[in-house]
């Protein structure tokens, strides 16, 4: 578990400026205060530049992953005969007297790149006390996928089960992502948790369904070829398959 601060205040929940900053996110009225939200983003280190998200989408991610940093996607590797990591970890910003608690919805990987560089993002759902509303966060394994490796993507009430109210979130998500910059379907799982593994993929199909129609088809007549081949005399079989 990540370190404190020198310096980290005890608090029931949050901290005066993550209280800031969380109000501002779920656009809800805050006590006056002399503190201003860019300040604190700034003081926090988040990023001016983050791509298709917002700085406090960045900020509420890091305070509800607070507790887990070792445990989300982080790649590794030698460089210059050392070992790197390309997460960073923040020590922890306060001692809660009630702390979060994340819960593990699943990590699907966008692609793979080359031999060890996948493109892991992991989604976890966080309930926050005082809000009564639970939070789904998206976690890369580096920088690179979002400008930072954590943000929040949407919340949902008491209404819905976490499954259920997920499902809307990160379907909504990754329907931005192919509506803004084609992104095409994740390619698997790399691990499941409260969603199983046949809930994701028919989560994936109600955004890329006509991209799955479209491989099985070709799949359909990569075979449909290769039992033409097969009956030619002669001729070796040279069936493909394609991995959907």
């Amino acid at each position: 578990m990540p370190d404190y601060q020198p310096n980290a205040p005890s608090v029931d929940l949050f901290t005066a400026d993550e209280h800031l900053v969380l109000c501002d996110w779920f656009g809800v009225n805050y006590p006056p205060s002399e503190r201003w939200i860019e300040d604190i983003l700034d003081e926090w280190n988040i990023p001016r530049d983050i791509c298709h998200y917002q700085r406090t989408d960045a900020a509420v991610a890091r305070i509800l992953l607070e507790r887990i940093q070792d445990r989300l996607p982080n790649w590794a590797g030698l460089a210059g005969g050392r070992f790197v990591m390309a997460r960073p970890f923040f020590d922890r910003r306060a001692r809660r007297k009630v702390e979060l608690w994340p819960h593990y919805l699943l990590t699907i990987n966008w692609a793979d790149s080359g031999p060890g560089f996948s493109w892991p993002v992991a989604y976890n759902a966080t309930y926050l006390p005082g809000f009564d509303r639970t939070v789904v966060t998206a976690s890369g394994d580096c920088t690179e996928v979002f400008g930072v490796c954590d943000v929040a993507i949407g919340a949902f009430g008491p209404e819905v089960s976490i499954v259920e109210g997920s499902r809307d979130i990160i379907v909504s998500d990754w329907a931005r992502q192919r509506g803004e910059w084609d992104q095409q379907r994740w390619a698997y799982l790399f691990g499941t948790g409260l969603v199983s593994k046949a809930e994701a993929q028919s989560w994936a199909d109600e955004v890329w369904a006509d991209h799955r129609e479209e491989c099985d088809e070709s799949d359909r007549q990569a075979e449909q070829s290769v039992d033409q081949g097969s009956s030619r005399e002669g001729e070796p079989d040279q069936g493909s398959q394609r991995n959907v």
